[in-house]
């Protein structure tokens, strides 16, 4: 709609196109980062202060020339990569950018009506304004006549022939926004309007050539506003094509996965697994609980209880029938062997060193403790019954989609109120043209426009107070005519005819209104459909450019008080910005009257149609400026006003929808505050959905999107993909070939310069045979319009497959591509359930980079869901504690944690929409014992907060009346625990119970198992265990990266699952005490001394041998630690967050400070040293007082695992 409003203002990009020299191409490009095959020797590895303090002449730690943590100026420049002089890219490189400045806002000033502030500007007399269109334009001869000098790579006819005129390169880092607070490139790769059509390339219909509001011209007759709507009620939600598709995706998930299938619905949890390597002959001892009729025994009997030796490598299979022999169980049974304490099973065709629970049994020196079971005894409680599979046969829509609006409007209360407009402009036109027939003033009609403005009001009450620019200004437009009315006037009979106009104007935008209103909203009714289609066209085939007309802010906040507002509009592919971004005229917020909400005017045109990506989005940000504090510096050292900026808000929508449909026409968006500690949240994709917002009366923004006309973009035919031609990578030169690996061997996270980009793009077609050099590639491609989409997908296609670990990187953010994701969770698919289970975490982040909610990840997390109940139970956890509420598949979208940031809750639909489905589809049994663990944890979160407000005196007695309770409950209602699906318990050990005197009270929970064994763990209410669980993870993976290349380390790593915002459950780990307490044993001074330390060992293991091994186990897990905590930057170092184990072990616990965020006290770190190892860890290792070569053995296994880690570097980039 157009209806009296301001001119379009057209900016068009500025296009700037220097020359590149020779000088510029052949630069020489360090390379920042050490090349992986440098390794750092053990005379590099960084010192610690505590080391050189007490061994400063005889063990302090030197840095070598290699090490990357080097201080010296020929440390940190690696060997250079040189571009070959001989390559092609020098010669076929004719253009090159150079940076550009940040534009900013033009400060005129602008003109301000008695209503409205219009913006459009005169244009700027210094800017050259050339058109993308006219000067790349493939069917104007000035492109053609220019194209002779472009020049075409001569190895394949099937290049893309455009593969240099189009890679104007400017400095341009993908992974900026890490670095970045704010997100923000200096520059970034042009627009690449340049188009060349594939002969394949499907065409669009002809259709004539119309704008947006012409499109609207011929729906320009009188209609009723109560036909116009229709009740949607039944199919309210089902109007999304991308909630449909993922409704009959998960229908379609669930299908293949029936009850009588043993392969995908085992019922139970087989033990991790993993495969490390073992020394040959290496022995383990086994005690085994028999467990079948007349041969049963407990924890606390032991007289059954077998004891036995086996080599690792011994056969699952050979260990059962052996024990079954020896006990002489009843030879009408098979048995199987199960984990004591938990219901993880061992497979028989397996070998014993295949299972995590017997190397932590190795690396602990404990005995493998195992229960030999009938098979009939097996737990397949989790397993899908008939009964499932015929309940999921009609899976309902409401059951994995809930309606959930928060903005409750009815179908029958707008009716109403529509009914009660129609009537009253009926009256007033009737009233118009009997005025207009009559000759006699006496008798004539009075007109009543007052009554129309009202109720059109009322209307606009009920919708939040949206008021558009069309309703002001047609409502103007009725009162003028009515005021302008003369009974003497002889053309009588216009004036009905004006006012009859002006109504049906009003019509159009209450239409407009409403049909905005259900884009933005969930809700009971819906615009009806017009009876003629209109013509589509698809993407490639539009030259025009995109039109971008902000209309309006509604309801800006009462604490927006800023002197000007501008925004700024930029068009993202992932976090990639394409083109420049395009600033607004300020403006200033005005009230123009009691009865309509303030408002702001902006208008600008942006980039053209054809470039945009299938992925990309329009990002609009809003800022506020106001004149800064007189006693700021700024301002003191400048006569003229000094501003102040900052941004408010942000608001953004995918250009394209889940059907390829490009948005257009009038859209309400919401503006999502801008948080502290989310300052670049709005780079991050996708545009959050529509009716996500919480808070129901928040800003909005009115646009719109001008497009010629119905615009979609089509898939790409597979048939294309046959068309890359794969190029001989040894045909090559020898230095660009060793340019393209050393730059294939780069990290993740390294910066590629221009010109190595360029090189990377265009050898592409010899780089299928390195899966390393794919993600590189992507990242160098110049534009994701569609007619490069049959290029860049054949590449997926063809390209030389890449590992499950490294496939991860294509899930990041900075690859939106909806091919490309794909093709990364085929790849991820090669990964087994217990491996998945170590990334699941990224992986659940990773979905919120989705365009869209149905997604080839989010149908791959579902279906391994299907396959493991162990799986399962770690997504449904990773899924509830990023949501509000105590059952989070229940909550309605208002609801929120009081400590998240706003920006978080545009995440919650999707991870909801998850969980729906995952406890839609995974059967009964599983479901029930989800719902039966939130219900425990509610329980445990109300004695946590119970405790924490009674009096220290009465804090026991008050713990162990509730845990009282819900013992009873729990040997009622037996369930698992969030740490692990195996772990069933049946009680609470009430009296044994305690809580921990820290700052949290954290409750110290003996759980009671089905075994009657006892569990204890860890409730904590009070801090963020978010933390923990990533440092956790990271420790898990170091680990099993060490064992892999045969370092064993002895680490201990303990589960933490947190449950909700500020809650969680930790696994105990026992048998161990802090530092502080072992130290303290030798009083106030302990903590001084060399010997507490070596002397609790040997209280523990008083033996030699005994202690010998716990000296090997402390010496290793330490250096595992002090690599860790001096890799993650782990702070908040002290005698009370490290442990240590009777066997030796030491381990670090409380991980809230982490990646260099040390403690503080004032301006001074309290965390100097970059990881902790004190005098008393080191007469441990040395066994005196006195170096030995044994420090020197805990340094090369120091230096081994941090190389070992930095050879694997990217792993952890993920």
């Amino acid at each position: 709609m157009n209806m009296g409003m301001s001119p379009t203002l057209t900016i068009t990009p500025r296009i700037h196109l220097p020359i590149a020299t020779p000088t510029q191409i052949t630069a020489t490009i360090p390379f920042y980062q050490a090349h992986p095959s440098r390794n750092v020797s053990p005379a590099s590895f960084p010192s610690s202060p505590q080391i050189t303090e007490t061994y400063h002449n005889e063990c302090e730690i030197k840095r070598s020339k290699n090490s990357p943590c080097s201080s010296s100026k020929e440390s940190q420049t690696p060997p250079p990569l040189i571009v070959p002089r001989s390559s092609s890219a020098i010669s076929k490189l004719s253009a090159s950018s150079t940076p550009k400045s940040k534009s900013t806002p033009n400060p005129k000033n602008y003109t301000n009506s008695h209503n409205l502030i219009d913006f459009a500007q005169a244009d700027d007399k210094n800017s050259v304004r050339v058109s993308i269109l006219q000067e790349f334009d493939p069917l104007s001869d000035s492109y053609y006549s220019s194209s002779s000098s472009r020049t075409i790579s001569p190895d394949y006819s099937g290049d893309d022939a455009l593969s240099v005129c189009e890679s104007v390169y400017e400095e341009y880092d993908p992974y900026d926004f890490i670095y970045h607070g704010s997100g923000n490139n200096s520059v970034s790769d042009p627009i690449y309007a340049t188009i060349s059509r594939p002969d394949s390339t499907p065409l669009s219909p002809a259709a004539p050539r119309m704008s947006t509001i012409d499109r609207r011209s011929f729906k320009n007759v009188k209609r009723n506003l109560l036909k116009i709507i229709e009740d949607v009620s039944h199919k309210s939600l089902n109007k999304d094509p991308d909630l449909k598709a993922f409704y009959n995706m998960v229908y379609n998930v669930r299908k293949q996965y029936r009850y009588n299938d043993p392969d995908t619905n085992m019922g139970l949890v087989i033990s991790p697994m993993v495969s490390y390597q073992y020394t040959d002959g290496l022995s383990i001892k086994l005690q085994v609980h028999p467990d079948f009729e007349g041969r049963t025994s407990t924890s606390r009997s032991v007289l059954h209880v077998m004891s036995k030796i086996f080599t690792v490598t011994t056969s699952v299979e050979h260990v059962t029938l052996q024990l079954t022999y020896d006990l002489e169980a009843p030879t009408t049974s098979q048995y199987t062997l199960k984990v004591w304490g938990s219901n993880e099973y061992l497979v028989p065709t397996t070998l014993l060193s295949d299972y995590e629970y017997v190397h932590d049994c190795i690396k602990l020196d404990e005995d493998v403790v195992l229960i030999l079971i009938p098979d009939s005894k097996k737990d397949k409680s989790f397993a899908r019954t008939i009964q499932d599979d015929n309940d999921d046969e009609t899976l309902k829509f409401d059951k994995i989609i809930p309606y959930d609006s928060i903005v409750h409007i009815s179908y029958e209360s707008l009716e109403i109120l529509l009914e009660t407009v129609e009537n009253e402009m009926q009256k007033l036109e009737e009233a118009a043209l009997q005025m207009g027939r009559g000759s006699n003033a006496s008798v004539m009609p009075s007109l009543q426009p007052l009554k129309v403005i009202q109720s059109v009001k009322c209307i606009i009450n009920l919708m939040g107070d949206l008021c558009t620019l069309d309703i002001m200004q047609t409502v103007e437009a009725l009162m003028e005519s009515c005021r302008n009315f003369l009974p003497s006037n002889v053309q009588t009979l216009s004036f009905s005819e004006a006012i009859s106009s002006n109504c049906n104007k009003i019509r159009f935008a209450i239409q407009n209104l409403i049909e905005m209103y259900v884009q933005a909203f969930t809700v009971d009714f819906d615009v009806k459909s017009p009876l003629t289609s209109e013509p589509t066209k698809y993407v490639h085939d539009v030259i025009d450019s995109v039109i971008l007309r902000i209309c309006a802010i509604y309801r800006p906040a009462f604490d927006w008080e800023y002197e000007e507002y501008y925004i700024t509009a930029q068009i993202y592919h992932g976090t990639k910005k394409i083109g420049r971004a395009l600033f607004s005229q300020p403006s200033k917020k005005t009230e123009r009257d009691q009865l309509w909400p303030s408002r702001i005017v902006l208008e600008f045109e942006d980039v053209p149609i054809n470039s945009l990506a299938r992925e990309s989005r329009l990002v609009l940000q809003v800022f506020g400026k106001s004149l800064a504090n007189s006693d700021s510096e700024d301002a003191k050292n400048s006569s003229a006003p000094v501003y102040r900026e900052e941004e408010i808000g942000w608001a953004a929508v995918q250009f394209f929808n889940y059907e390829g449909i490009m948005s257009q026409g009038s859209i309400l968006l919401s503006i999502w505050p801008k948080d502290s500690n989310y300052i670049n949240d709005h780079i991050y994709g996708p545009a959050p959905a529509m009716g996500t917002h919480p808070e129901p009366d928040h800003c909005m923004i009115g646009i719109e999107i001008v497009t010629p006309t119905k615009i979609q973009f089509p898939t790409v035919s597979p048939e294309l993909y046959s068309n890359v031609i794969k190029g001989d990578f040894s045909s090559l030169d020898n230095e660009t070939q060793q340019l393209l690996i050393d730059a294939c061997e780069q990290d993740m996270l390294y910066k590629f310069p221009p010109e190595i980009r360029e090189i990377l793009w265009e050898k592409r077609h010899y780089l299928y045979h390195l899966p390393q050099a794919l993600p590189k590639v992507l990242l160098a491609a110049h534009s994701w319009a569609y007619v490069q989409l049959p290029d860049l997908h054949g590449m997926l296609h063809t390209w030389a497959r890449l590992k499950p670990i490294q496939a991860l990187e294509l899930l990041l953010p900075v690859y939106p591509d909806l091919e490309v994701r794909k093709f990364a969770v085929r790849w991820v698919r090669g990964l087994t359930n217990d491996e998945l289970v170590d990334y699941l975490p990224q992986l659940v982040v990773a979905l919120r980079h989705e365009t869209y909610e149905n997604s080839p990840l989010a149908q791959f997390l579902l279906d391994r869901a299907l396959r493991s109940p162990r799986f399962a139970h770690h997504l449904f956890w990773l899924l509830c504690h990023s949501l509000p509420g105590d059952a989070p598949q229940n909550c309605m979208a208002d609801i929120r944690n009081k400590d998240d940031p706003i920006s978080e809750v545009r995440h919650h639909r999707r991870l909801k929409l998850l969980l729906r489905a995952l406890l839609a589809i995974c059967g009964k049994s599983l479901g029930d014992c989800f719902l039966s663990q939130q219900s425990l944890v509610k329980r445990l979160n109300d004695v946590a907060e119970d405790v924490q407000k009674t009096k220290e005196s009465h804090r026991l007695t008050v713990l162990h009346n509730a845990l009282g309770q819900i013992h009873k409950d729990l040997q009622d209602n037996p369930t698992s625990l969030p740490l692990s699906p195996t772990l069933r318990v049946t009680g609470v050990e009430v009296q044994t119970s305690s809580y921990f005197p820290s700052n949290t009270l954290p409750l110290k929970i003996n759980f009671v198992m089905e075994d009657s064994s006892i569990r204890p763990a860890i409730y904590k209410v009070g801090d963020d265990l978010q933390q923990d669980m990533l440092t956790l993870q990271m420790i898990r993976l170091m680990d099993k990266l060490w064992l892999n290349w045969g370092l064993d380390l002895r680490m201990v790593a303990f589960t933490c699952i947190p449950t909700s915002k500020k809650k969680g459950m930790i696994e105990m780990v026992t048998k161990a005490e802090t530092l502080r307490k072992i130290q303290v044993e030798h009083g106030l001074t302990g903590s001084f001394k060399d010997k507490p330390i070596a002397e609790w060992l040997a209280k523990h293991n008083p033996s030699e041998l005994e202690y010998g091994r716990a000296v090997q186990n402390f010496t290793a897990s330490c250096a595992g630690y002090c690599v860790i905590t001096y890799i993650l930057g782990i702070c908040d170092r002290h005698n009370d967050n490290i442990m240590l184990k009777t066997s030796g072990h030491l381990f670090h616990i409380d991980y809230g400070k982490f990646l260099g965020d040390a403690q503080m006290f004032g301006n001074f770190k309290r965390d100097r040293a970059p990881f902790v190892l004190t005098s008393d860890m080191a007469y441990v290792i040395n066994g005196g007082d006195r170096p030995t070569e044994k420090f020197h053995q805990f340094v090369d296994l120091c230096c081994q695992a941090f190389n070992i880690i930095r050879n694997h570097r990217n792993l952890f980039c993920f």
